[in-house]
């Protein structure tokens, strides 16, 4: 409600106003209208003095009230018609009177959702930007390069004779808005910008000497260009800021290898004391330094020249590995010309195989080079890892991953520059398996902002971004890039790498049957002729998304032969599909995959059990295929919902997925925010959380319950961490030591433990991500025996090999992930447990939807289907809600076709991959949806139209035609609810309210501990000063296996009694020596995991072992997204790491166990010998996993 004001003395503020009318309405009898422990909030506005324009306000204005109860009673005590008031503090007397206009819409809701700021505290923040609001004046802009001799090389600056027009200015500002330091050279028309956000500043060193100021940057900053101030407003308010990629062309060149430190020469003391004041109110830290500045020309153009020559001239492998190390700052250009020559040599002597080993070993020892006071030269350091790798035969030999998987390439065009990370084991497709011989010649390329997010961000409202995607994305994917001397090619994307705005790139190659392979030669043998495809080839989307089958990340099982594979009709009625994306397969067919794949997998008792579902990929069809106990022999079958072109080529069973064991269910932001929404008591979601915490923090207590904490959780995975506790607890091992049990907690454990910890309860206040027992996510299938009646689902759960079949009955709540309507979520009847001669007893771990009914239950959630999407199932009672609607109407969306006769090309393609990398709206929609629900419920007009728009959005990559930004609803206020702030969030932040939703209440639930993630410098000791008379060798060699006096620990001491019972335990000096080389393998690549995958970019940045072994990153961050993209692939990686160990342990097929379990024991020795070197730790449950499996293989 709006109350009118008048009379209000004009040396009264608006924060003096606001504090008076504080006095009344935070007392009797008004704090009988807000909730206990908070204070009415409300809004003073004073209206401007527009008819004599001499005083601050007109002495009128509004007070805006945050209900019509409170308004009334404030009018009752202060104004009985218009008698007026007399306020404290002031001799004159202000009148209040009912407004005759409604309250602004975005001003009632934001005091009926902040909580009441006191007006000091907003003077406190005004007084900071207005302490902000000076400007340092700038005599020089300089990037350095910081060289080993403690030195700084100015490498690139604004040039001294662009300032001869006095038009030009240099300056600097503070934008406290978006927490930036940016730095200005106003020159009409324009203002060319540097902005480096706060949390990207590491340290400012000021050298009063020089009056200078040198910027040391986690992260490049952002380039900018404006209209200059003096331009008229009127054009200027319809012209928004370019982002640019560069400030000059000499900039462009060498910017991107010398972002890292920036140096600001001030003209005078004055401006340096000025900048030093405005630092301290921001916060930066700030310190003093002498810099010795020289001008060496390390990245000259003359020089980068020679590097691009010398680059281009060496083997492709080895040409890569040398580009990375200067883009990511670990030499300067001049050292590597220096070093050149010593590559040569090694490659005249030993190939470009072992080359490209000795340059990512002499990368891994440069990382320990920066602070370095011992004087060793980078060609000392190259000697030490050539004469490493020359030493340690495990780092000579090529990683062995089998089938499965490749070594890819990476290549990230960041705004600024190109960021090169690889080879990475990665998932194999279709093409890369066709050309076995030419993995190395396929770039896996993707656009990141600076700090490694996915795309470019910017403010749409002030920055011009589609021009700078067409530059930046749009030029790369039409004309190519050149890298090392070798040009690439834009070839294609698989589905779910565009999201990532990731793509495929390829360099011409001739085949091994002498054909000339390029990017367009491989597209047109995916199908057997697009150019019959009439319909599919005008929509360049569409023609793409075809294109991705043959790119999907899958692994080849078995060939089948044309006669095996049989078409069928689709189940359709009422205009609706029921089988959807699913098709039959025998059981014999089901067995040969699995054989296959368990065969790919290589190595011992690999078998697992034979899973009812597949989600396959052949010729031109994709889809789920399911078990049908009715066929015979090797068939599989094929419906026209899953044929998506004509090929008659690729009679491959490729397998994206094995749906061998159910998946746990988790509730999410989205679905809880439904159910609630449809009734569900606050109270379930506030216990389950609460159940979720306590088991969590007491997991650490027992290795049982570490063990079901890992496992439920999914960490720990890549280490087999869940198995190796219980396996430690069958030896009578436990984390505190008892009576009848040995110790097994340490620092390194508990630091372990603790991470896990913080990781799970992270996901349960920022995502909400609370387990909810008995519950399942499950593949869907079709009951293609008529079996089920309308809405009757079947399910068979068996958690893994032993367990007894679990059949769900009775109701159940299904849905599908993301939820966004009210109709997302319905209620199922589950049938229990089949008669013994059902078919429906073959499909396990898998749900089976009903083919009967007016409408597919999968359908009605999210507009789903069956060609792999997983269904939440979940039993629990109390989730059900007890309202049930509707299911929305998913109509499909119009393709964006070319016109007619037209077919689509691959720059068509390119286009529509521009317009997605600037018209990605799904995350803003579902966004949108959770903010708006939050204040005005899930029934909210907006909220249903967002829904649509949702499933717009899903479909937008496969028909080309984007959410238009201005059909999206917002949210009519200006701050968002506290469970939406991100990690890095300023305490007392305006901008977020307290929700009262119950995910605004799980929130602030949970508090998480405060850990220091990354340890740089624990255990990061020098490998190459490893030997000497105290060196595992040596330790080795006197070991007596068969005895105990080397090991004399605990949990040694069992191991070696558990062995020995099993195996004799035999020395051979030759093994001992492999397996010390092994670890240095093993240390080396996880520094280099660990190097990868941290959030910053700074070269001596790393996660600590601890992160990797658990499989989480501990560190805060503004970008969730980025930390969880980083956390899968160095899972992923980790993984791979552990199997090649595991692999060299296990030996050969034609190696006895007995030799493998020596082996295992020698590797536990290694990782107790060496347990103070980076590592050794993680190498010691590698060696565990080893023992254990061992020992089952000789029991067995």
């Amino acid at each position: 409600m709006d109350v009118f004001m008048r009379d209000i003395p004009y040396m009264v503020d608006d924060t003096t106003l606001t504090l008076e009318l504080a006095r009344v309405l935070h007392n009797p009898p008004f704090t009988q209208h807000a909730p206990s422990g908070t204070l009415i909030n409300f809004k003073v506005h004073l209206l401007p003095d527009k008819k004599y324009r001499r005083h601050p306000h007109s002495g009128s204005g509004s007070l805006t009230l945050p209900s019509t109860a409170i308004g009334e009673e404030f009018l009752r005590l202060f104004c009985n018609g218009y008698r007026s008031a007399k306020l404290e503090g002031h001799s004159r007397q202000i009148t209040f009177g009912r407004s005759n206009r409604s309250p602004r819409p975005d001003v009632l809701g934001e005091i009926r959702l902040m909580p009441y700021r006191n007006p000091n505290a907003i003077r406190e923040t005004q007084a900071r930007e207005h302490n902000l609001s000076g400007v340092v004046r700038l005599r020089d802009v300089q990037y350095l390069w910081s060289c080993r001799d403690f030195s700084y090389s100015v490498e690139w600056e604004w040039k001294k004779e662009d300032r001869q027009d006095q038009a030009v200015t240099y300056r600097l500002r503070f934008k406290e808005d978006t927490r930036e330091v940016v730095v200005e050279r106003a020159l009409q028309p324009f203002t060319d910008m540097i902005a480096m956000r706060y949390s990207r500043i590491q340290v400012v060193e000021v050298d009063n000497s020089s009056r200078s100021l040198v910027f040391f940057l986690e992260l490049p900053p952002s380039y900018e260009r404006a209209s200059t101030p003096n331009v008229p407003a009127i054009s200027r308010s319809s012209v928004k800021r370019q982002k640019l990629d560069g400030l000059n062309d000499s900039h462009k060149l060498v910017g991107p290898f010398t972002w890292n430190i920036i140096r600001l020469v001030c003209p005078s003391p004055t401006d340096l004391a000025e900048f030093i004041r405005m630092a301290e109110v921001a916060g930066l830290h700030v310190g003093d330094r002498t810099h010795t500045i020289t001008r060496e020309g390390r990245f000259s153009p003359a020089v980068l020249d020679k590097v691009r020559a010398r680059i281009a001239a060496l083997p492709w492998s080895v040409a890569f590995q040398c580009e990375m190390l200067i883009r990511d700052q670990r030499l300067d250009a001049r050292e590597l010309l220096d070093i050149q020559p010593h590559i040569s040599q090694v490659l005249r002597d030993r190939g470009p195989e072992q080359t490209e080993k000795v340059v990512k070993q002499f990368g891994s020892d440069l990382r320990r080079l920066w602070n370095n006071e011992d004087g060793e030269t980078c060609e000392a350091c190259f000697i030490e890892a050539r004469n490493e790798v020359a030493r340690n035969k495990m780092l000579q030999k090529p990683p062995d991953h089998g089938p499965r998987l490749f070594q890819c390439l990476h290549v990230a065009f960041t705004p600024s520059g190109m960021v090169l990370g690889g080879p990475f084991p990665d998932t194999s497709n279709r093409i890369l398996r066709q050309y076995p011989k030419n993995h190395d010649s396929f770039l896996r390329v993707s656009w990141t902002d600076e700090d490694g997010q996915t795309g470019f961000r910017f403010d749409r409202r002030e920055v011009d971004g589609p021009p700078f995607v067409e530059l930046r994305v749009g030029r790369i994917l039409k004309k190519g890039f050149e890298l090392c001397g070798r040009k690439f090619e834009f070839l294609a994307y698989s589905q779910s790498a565009l999201k990532q705005y990731t793509v495929w790139f390829v360099h011409p190659f001739q085949d091994s049957k002498g054909r000339r392979i390029t990017a367009e030669f491989i597209r047109n043998s995916i199908g057997s002729d697009w150019s019959k495809e009439t319909e599919l080839m005008r929509c360049p989307a569409r023609y793409a998304a075809r294109l991705s089958q043959a790119f999907t990340a899958t692994e080849s099982s078995v060939f089948v032969e044309v006669d095996q594979i049989f078409k069928l009709p689709d189940i359709k009625r009422n205009g609706f599909c029921f089988s959807d994306g699913n098709g039959p397969m025998s059981r014999e067919m089901a067995v040969a995959i699995q054989d296959a794949l368990s065969t790919n997998g290589g190595g011992r008792n690999r078998s697992r059990r034979t899973p009812s579902a597949f989600q396959i990929r052949i010729q031109g069809a994709k889809g789920v295929i399911s078990v049908d106990p009715t066929l015979s022999g090797l068939q599989l079958g094929l419906r026209p919902s899953m044929i998506k072109f004509e090929s008659i080529h690729h009679n491959d069973v490729e397998i994206a997925r094995s749906f061998d064991k159910p998946i746990k269910f988790f509730l999410n932001r989205p679905l809880i925010m439904i159910l609630a929404g449809l009734g569900v008591g606050e109270r379930i979601f506030l216990q389950l959380q609460k159940n979720a915490v306590q088991q969590t923090e007491q997991a650490t207590r027992s290795l049982k319950s570490s063990a079901e904490l890992l496992e439920t959780h999914g960490m720990g995975a890549s280490f087999a961490l869940t198995s190796t506790f219980l396996n430690l607890r069958k030896l009578g091992i436990s984390l505190d030591p008892t009576a009848t049990t040995v110790g097994f907690r340490d620092v390194f454990v508990d630091r372990c433990l603790k991470f896990a910890v913080h990781h799970v309860l992270r996901e349960l206040k920022f995502k909400a991500r609370i387990p909810v027992p008995e519950c399942w996510k499950l593949v869907g299938v079709v009951d293609v025996h008529n079996i089920l009646r309308p809405h009757e689902i079947y399910a068979c759960i068996i958690r893994g090999e032993g367990s007894r079949p679990e059949y769900l009955k009775g109701r159940i709540l299904v849905s599908k992930s993301p939820t966004i309507h009210p109709g997302d979520v319905q209620i199922a009847e589950a049938i229990g447990e089949p008669k013994a001669s059902s078919p429906l007893r073959h499909l396990v771990n898998c749900l089976v939807f009903s083919q009967r009914g007016d409408r597919p239950l999968p359908n009605q959630l999210s507009g789903s289907d069956l060609d792999g999407d997983e269904y939440d199932l979940v039993p629990m009672v109390e989730l059900h809600p007890p309202r049930i609607v509707a299911p929305g109407e998913y109509s499909p969306t119009p393709r964006k076709l070319l016109p007619e006769g037209c077919q689509s090309n691959i720059n068509d393609v390119a286009d529509f991959i521009v317009d997605f990398v600037n018209n990605d709206m799904l995350g803003m929609v579902a966004t949108n949806f959770l903010l708006i629900a939050d204040r005005k419920g899930i029934f909210d007009p907006d909220c249903a139209k967002l829904a649509g728009l949702h499933s717009w959005a899903v479909d937008f990559p496969k028909n080309g035609i984007p959410v238009p930004i201005e059909k999206i609803p917002q949210s009519d206020v200006h701050v968002r609810p506290d469970w939406n702030a991100p990690e890095i969030n300023i305490a007392g932040n305006a901008n977020y309210y307290e929700s009262q939703s119950i995910l605004g209440k799980l929130f602030r639930a949970i508090d998480l501990p405060v850990l220091s993630g990354s340890n740089y410098e624990t255990r990061a000791q020098p490998r190459r000063k490893r030997k000497g008379k105290n060196s595992t060798e040596d330790k080795l060699a006197n070991l007596s296996l068969g005895g105990s006096r080397n090991l004399k620990d605990p949990i040694s001491i069992r191991l070696q009694r558990k062995l020995s019972s099993v195996v004799d335990l035999v020395y051979n000096k030759d093994t001992a020596a492999s397996i010390s080389d092994l670890f240095d393998l093993f240390a080396a690549e996880l520094e280099n995991i660990c190097f990868q995958h941290s959030l910053s970019r700074y070269a001596i940045r790393r996660l600590s072992e601890e992160e990797v072994l658990i499989g989480t990153i501990i560190a805060k961050s503004a970008q969730a997204r980025l930390r969880r993209d980083n956390m899968i692939s160095m899972r992923v990686e980790s993984g791979v790491l552990v199997q090649r160990m595991l692999k060299e342990l296990e030996g050969s097929a034609d190696e006895s166990i007995k030799d493998w379990a020596n082996r295992a024991w020698m590797a536990w020795f290694v990782s107790q010998s060496k347990k103070d070197v980076f590592g050794a730790r993680s190498f010691g449950f590698v060696a565990l996993r080893a023992i254990f499996e061992a020992i089952k293989a000789l029991e067995s």
